[in-house]
């Protein structure tokens, strides 16, 4: 969440009372800057020690007095402040863009400027000759990363692992770099081309890089059982609206982000019926693209690499430079994916009220403005960000698949990780209430699984070794791998323990010592 400190503002300034001029004063919150830098809120005396400025702030239990210590207090507090400012300002000066440091309200808005010079022009403007009505399809097929408890509140043995750098991943793997460049896009009927990829894709074509490219599709399907992401309220004691992954049978047709119908085809082995899709097609490339430097240290050169891929490999190449490596982290994860998708809440005047066209899927309909409408960000482009979203739903998908295929299970997901059931030799997981036990996969049956992602990496290997890995919890102080056990009572609330087990067969199965 962005800070809101950077809403501070005065209602009116007269510059001079002659000229009858008005004009705003300018704030800039170190707060905000410093949260824009490094992605994290710090208090000023976090601030302070992050970025090693001095004096440091002192510590203080308010009297409530004037008396001398107070004002010493205040007097530190504002040189302290001074401090971080040039320390800030030194470090915001490291980067070459032309984004004034009052303007820079979070990484996204670091990482929009890095887009502007080089020369990239919004979306928007630069497409506009796009409907409505397809940016309304896209819309409509956009679903946030996929996150569930498939095993809930029973302890199995675990090894989590998550894709590298996942929305980075999947912009290398669909070309979307090749898409933000273009000089011009193309919205291009593919009925017949997504039905013959659908009816003869499979596991294996997945793993290939080149079949990416034909992903960038939206369709529109009458669902008969295909798995996909549903808005819906699952429990009616909140009442609140949720996604969850289901078989679906609806007699209304609806659009769908292409690596969301192949994901789906993957759980469900049911090719779908399209009854209209369209392809995105980029042109050429954009006039006044130029090279920059990341941070004023990384030169990144359009005509030669693809963005999101070379920020991730001078990440790793970069990681004894802490402030470095952390900058590249939080600027390919905020131009990879958010950004198209950015939406700021406006408030309506009720006394003014406009009337609003909404497009969406199939629907086009006027309504008067809610209290509150969603102003896109400079770089909205929600034909990009569902497909990215999507994408990143077929990786996790094909992680499942495998784990499946190798007759395992997994207890829960999150957006680009799963954490399968496993152990070191594998075997039977025993299971409560007389349901059948689960097999656990061994060590040597997940390293398979990991290795065969290696094939659909866009980086070069020397670098990131790995597309899909263990995670860090994985491994215990001294590097080696330790047998965790995870228990999972809903989406996003999981706790992963180390413990020791044993693996004395009772009915051939795993215990906890």
């Amino acid at each position: 969440m962005v800070p809101v400190a950077e809403r501070i503002e005065l209602t009116a300034v007269r510059r001079k009372k002659e000229q009858g001029r008005w004009r705003r004063a300018r704030f800039l919150d170190l707060h905000t800057l410093a949260f824009a830098l490094t992605d994290n809120s710090y208090s000023l005396a976090g601030a302070i020690e992050a970025f090693k400025s001095k004096p440091d702030k002192m510590a203080h239990d308010p009297t409530g007095l004037v008396t001398e210590d107070e004002i010493f207090y205040a007097r530190n507090d504002v040189l302290a402040t001074l401090g971080l400012l040039n320390a800030l300002k030194q470090e915001y000066e490291q980067h070459p863009i032309t984004l004034p440091p009052d303007r820079a309200y979070s990484a996204a808005s670091i990482g929009k400027a890095y887009l502007r010079d080089m020369g990239i022009a919004e979306p928007m403007q630069k497409f506009k000759d796009i409907p409505p009505k397809i940016h309304g399809i896209a819309m409509a097929a956009y679903y946030g990363g996929r996150a569930e408890s498939h095993g809930r509140r029973w302890p199995m043995p675990v090894a989590p692992v998550d894709l590298t750098s996942e929305y980075p991943s999947v912009d290398a793997l669909l070309g979307v770099w090749d898409t933000l460049t273009a000089a011009r896009l193309s919205i291009e009927d593919a009925t017949d081309d997504v039905q013959a990829l659908l009816s003869s894709i499979n596991l294996d074509s997945l793993f290939l890089p080149d079949s990416w490219k034909q992903f960038n599709f939206y369709a529109r399907i009458e669902p008969d059982g295909d798995i996909l992401p549903v808005r819906s309220v699952y429990d009616e004691k909140s009442g609140t609206c949720n996604i969850g992954l289901n078989a679906l049978h609806w007699k209304q047709p609806m659009w769908v982000a292409g690596p969301d119908l192949i994901a789906s085809m993957l759980l469900s082995n049911r090719v779908p019926n399209i009854q209209q899709a369209f392809r995105v097609v980029p042109h050429g490339k954009q006039r006044g693209l130029k090279p920059i430097k990341l941070r004023g240290a990384i030169s990144v050169d359009h005509r030669k690499e693809d963005f999101f891929t070379r920020v991730i490999e001078y990440r790793k190449q970069n990681k004894a430079d802490d402030r470095l490596q952390h900058f590249l982290k939080i600027l390919a994860n905020s131009t990879s994916y958010g950004t198209y998708l950015e939406l700021n809440p406006v408030k309506v005047d009720p006394r003014k009220r406009p009337t609003i066209t909404v497009y969406s899927g199939e629907r086009i309909f006027e309504r008067p403005a809610p209290d509150t409408i969603e102003q896109p960000g400079s770089f909205y482009f929600p034909l990009l960000g569902a497909l990215i979203t999507a994408g990143g739903r077929l990786l996790l998908a094909m992680i499942e698949r495998c784990v499946r295929d190798a007759g395992g299970t997994y207890l829960c997901c999150d957006t680009d990780a799963l954490t399968i059931v496993a152990s070191k030799t594998g075997g039977p997981v025993q299971m409560p209430d007389g349901a059948p036990p689960v097999k656990a996969l061994s060590r040597s049956e997940v390293e398979t699984i990991l290795n065969r992602f290696d094939s659909l990496s866009p980086y070069n290997r020397d670098l990131v070794p790995h597309l899909l890995r263990l995670t860090d919890e994985n491994y215990d102080k001294d590097g080696d791998q330790q047998q965790l056990f995870g228990f999972s009572i809903a989406a996003k609330r999981l706790m992963l323990k180390p413990v020791q087990i044993s693996t004395t067969s009772h009915h051939g199965s795993i215990y906890r010592r």
